[in-house]
């Protein structure tokens, strides 16, 4: 199975997340970038007293880091 589905439907599918989470265990896993790749783009573009919402985060470290350095 490829991590990325065949389908946009697939993303809906309960089955799609059981073999995604269960092939990546409980390895990380950023869609867009983690947060060395992406902490220059939110330090421009935010500000410490924003709220940001990581939504679908599902087993991400993204949130976690951000909130690290006081987001």
């Amino acid at each position: 199975m490829s991590l990325l589905p065949q389908l946009y439907s697939e993303f809906s599918e309960a089955e799609y997340w059981e073999k995604f989470f269960h092939k990546r265990g409980a390895k990380e896993f950023e869609w867009y970038g983690n947060y060395e790749e992406l902490i220059d783009i939110l330090h421009k573009y935010t500000k410490k007293q924003d709220t940001i919402l990581h939504a679908g985060c599902g087993n991400s470290r993204l949130g976690v880091e951000l909130q690290k350095i006081g987001y």
